[in-house]
């Protein structure tokens, strides 16, 4: 078993150190996606429709018409779904392009969430969006780079090396890395569905 971590641990490093430009793109992607999304909340447009399901239960939960079980189920299928894009996108270095916009696109949602949060409760909102939607996003963003970080090296090894499509998943240990990350994001869907919520409407009830 430690010896199953010490080669994931060294796994991961070695991924890091080869992706500087890739996380660079991402960064740089993420902010684009930040910027159009602050476009978006200051025009007369509603995004509402928009919203993940997930989120959508959080509000129903804090008005205390829903459960964080549908939340955590709603937000499974999302993951599963962002895992899935992420990997038709990276099959082909020619197409890699289109998971970062898809990234761009992930945090073009997260500020129409945190605009309704704040639109729904006011500074009580920005409070909550600060302390509690921000972070446990940072962290999901964190895996979601490095998830793509590993999808594209796969790509792009695979046309530099000349492998076959199948030799390429097992050229970086592809399919551990992947359930390493998919690992981690189940345990954002739990503080997301289960913990988030709660402090949201503790946080809230309090405050009002």
């Amino acid at each position: 078993m430690n010896k199953f971590f010490i080669n994931l641990c060294d796994d991961i490093s070695s991924t890091l150190k080869r992706s500087k430009g890739i996380i660079c793109l991402l960064l740089l992607f993420v902010a684009i996606g930040i910027i159009f999304g602050f476009f978006a909340i200051n025009s007369d447009v509603s995004f509402n429709s928009i919203l993940n399901p997930s989120d959508k239960q959080m509000f129903d939960f804090i008005a205390g018409t829903s459960s964080g079980v549908s939340i955590f189920f709603d937000k499974l299928i999302e993951f599963v779904f962002i895992f899935l894009i992420i990997f038709v996108f990276t099959l082909s270095i020619y197409s890699s392009f289109l998971a970062f916009l898809f990234i761009a696109y992930q945090s073009f949602l997260l500020v129409i969430t945190c605009s309704v949060i704040i639109g729904l409760y006011n500074f009580v909102g920005i409070l909550n969006v600060i302390l509690f939607v921000v972070p446990i996003n940072i962290i999901f963003f964190v895996i979601l780079f490095y998830t793509v970080c590993v999808c594209v090296l796969r790509a792009h090894d695979c046309k530099k090396y000349n492998l076959t499509f199948v030799a390429s998943f097992k050229y970086l240990n592809y399919f551990k890395k992947m359930l390493f990350c998919f690992a981690l994001a189940v345990g954002i869907c739990l503080i997301h569905s289960f913990v988030i919520p709660f402090l949201l409407r503790s946080f809230i009830l309090f405050a009002y």
